[in-house]
């Protein structure tokens, strides 16, 4: 008995220090999916020239980068793989107390991601969804990883196919921008219908970027060769994903079948309206009228190309940014500067983040108002904001209140060290949910998107 206790241990002080030492490029990537939420709600017209545009590389992959990292906090938090629960009662009791602190957690998200929709400033609020994959994803916290990363790759091309057969049978072409708030609970069964399937972030695809995420999340991320392995095969995948989707619709000619859908699905003359225009009316999957829409790769179109190649960006992003921290944190083993900690403290408490900039520009987050000026500005406050009050008090306000809520304790660390990653797991505004809902016009469609 004393043994194996010794040995479990060992095992858990092995895992805390691994995740330590990796929480700072998951904070950063967190930082960097942050900022590209800003751009999409507050930052400049897409169109308006070319540095405009670079601007919206992220746009449609900062929600997919959000929930990704929520899979990474999910196996950093939990360590290792847990054990089943049959026939041990130290199994058993852990088991019960990551449901409970899960369920907890993700309830509180979903009352305060309701409460958000309903405030009506124009972003897709993700919260909702984003409390729902924590739980979904609970029982694969037991699964091996090479079978979390086959789940991944699976429901990656399962899930939007069953997504597009089920909405096709329902006759569900209406557009797709549905986030419920409170009073979408008058109607329990469209609720978890938006949920789960014709909602902006349906869970029916987007759990792929949270098993892929947790896959990654149980890697050695502090080891250099496994990072640029991870770089380069986020690489490969983005190529493929977009890549594929462009040969296909570009040199293969599905773009004329495309576009005919598009006159279709608009009872309009051939050619008034583009594809993309039509792709614009709908977040989180596309058009059920011809199953050519799932060969596209457009942001939040929740296709398997779309999947794929999101899922590759976040790969390529953590990869990158871990790297990064290594090289300025001397392996995370001295203190971070300001340059590193203002962005990873934004990170580290993406909810606060998201939330108190929902409701700082409740009036003001409407489509096309953004500017450079803007941009610069909340990107600034925040990272001022959050590097002052993590040297001062440590967890984000939203964060401590969700570690209280999950029977842990809130502790404080010291000034300039990233956060303890169990808030964010179940708090990346999009962190996930850094929440990636934007408010731009996509064509001339005129609705906000995230």
């Amino acid at each position: 008995m004393t043994d194996r206790t010794s040995r479990g241990a060992a095992r858990s002080g092995t895992a805390a220090t691994r995740s330590a030492g990796r929480l700072t490029g998951v904070d950063i990537a967190r930082f960097l999916a942050i900022f590209w939420m800003f751009v999409a709600h507050i930052g400049p017209d897409r169109d308006d020239g070319w540095p405009n545009r670079l601007l919206w590389l992220g746009d449609g992959r900062e929600a997919a980068l959000f929930a990704f990292l929520a899979g990474v906090s999910l196996t950093l938090v939990h360590g290792e793989r847990l054990r089943l629960p049959w026939r041990d009662p130290e199994a058993a009791a852990t088991s019960r107390a990551v449901v409970r602190r899960t369920v907890e957690k993700s309830f509180l998200l979903l009352l305060l991601g309701l409460w958000l929709a309903g405030l009506e400033t124009g972003v897709l609020v993700i919260l909702p969804f984003f409390a729902l994959y924590f739980v979904v994803a609970l029982p694969a916290l037991y699964l091996p990883t090479r079978t979390i990363a086959v789940t991944a790759a699976y429901w990656a091309f399962a899930g939007p196919m069953v997504s597009f057969i089920l909405r096709y049978s329902w006759e569900r072409v209406d557009p797709g921008y549905r986030v419920p708030d409170f009073g979408a609970l008058a109607d329990p069964g469209e609720f978890v219908t938006t949920l789960f399937v014709t909602g902006t972030y349906p869970v029916i695809t987007w759990m792929p970027f949270v098993f892929a995420g947790m896959a990654v999340g149980r890697l050695d991320l502090r080891s250099v060769p496994v990072l640029w392995r991870l770089t380069g095969a986020g690489t490969a995948l983005a190529l493929l994903g977009y890549g594929g989707s462009w040969l296909i619709v570009e040199a293969g000619g599905a773009g004329t079948q495309l576009q005919t859908a598009t006159d279709r699905l608009f009872d309009a003359p051939p050619g008034s309206v583009s594809v993309l225009e039509a792709l614009g009316w709908y977040t989180g999957s596309t058009p059920p009228n011809d199953p050519t829409w799932l060969v596209v790769a457009q942001g939040h179109s929740g296709t398997p190309f779309e999947v794929v190649g999101a899922t590759g960006v976040a790969c390529a992003v953590l990869g990158l940014c871990c790297l990064a921290c290594m090289r300025f944190l001397d392996g995370d083993r001295r203190p971070a500067p300001w340059y590193v900690a203002a962005p990873a403290a934004v990170g580290a408490m993406s909810l606060s983040v998201y939330t108190v900039h929902l409701i700082a520009g409740w009036s003001s987050l409407t489509p096309g108002a953004g500017s450079w000026v803007r941009l610069l500005a909340y990107t600034a406050v925040a990272l001022a904001g959050a590097w002052l009050w993590a040297r001062l008090l440590g967890k984000g306000p939203l964060e401590r209140a969700l570690a209280v809520a999950g029977g842990r304790s809130p502790d404080v660390r010291s000034p300039g060290r990233p956060a303890d990653p169990a808030p964010n797991a179940a708090a990346s505004p999009d962190s996930d949910t850094g929440t990636d809902t934007n408010t731009d016009t996509d064509g001339d469609t005129g609705t906000g998107r995230s």
